[in-house]
């Protein structure tokens, strides 16, 4: 069974073989839209790279090679190293982390996404 207004994203059964819940692409999209940064950035590696919850929250920017776009992490419960292409939307978000030397980053301006507000006098 689908919804009208998006598709599975996973369809799945526990180990008993009872159905579990599934994600529609507009839920989806929803929760990413409501999402921190930070939280953003986590659903991205777990949807986009495949990795557990416990291995996208421990991602830290020692992991990240922003020349190379690409990050390598050890997964917590196999031990495997694991090396993920950074996508636009992960790099743009990694890139305005804060870090050691910018501690406050700026976000940077998006062309045509602002308007300027003029009151009168």
């Amino acid at each position: 069974m689908k919804r009208k207004s998006g598709k599975w994203l996973a369809d799945w059964r526990d180990a008993t073989g009872k159905p579990k819940r599934k994600a529609f692409s507009t839920q989806a999209a929803g929760l990413h839209h409501a999402a921190s940064p930070a939280m953003r950035c986590a659903i991205l590696l777990a949807s986009h790279g495949g990795l557990r919850a416990s291995d996208s929250l421990r991602i830290a920017p020692i992991h990240y090679n922003a020349e190379a776009r690409k990050i390598t992490i050890d997964q917590k419960k196999t031990g495997t190293t694991v090396v993920l292409p950074v996508t636009d939307e992960l790099a743009a978000i990694l890139n305005a982390a804060p870090t050691a030397e910018n501690p406050r980053p700026r976000p940077s301006i998006v062309p045509n996404t602002f308007v300027l507000l003029i009151y009168g006098r």
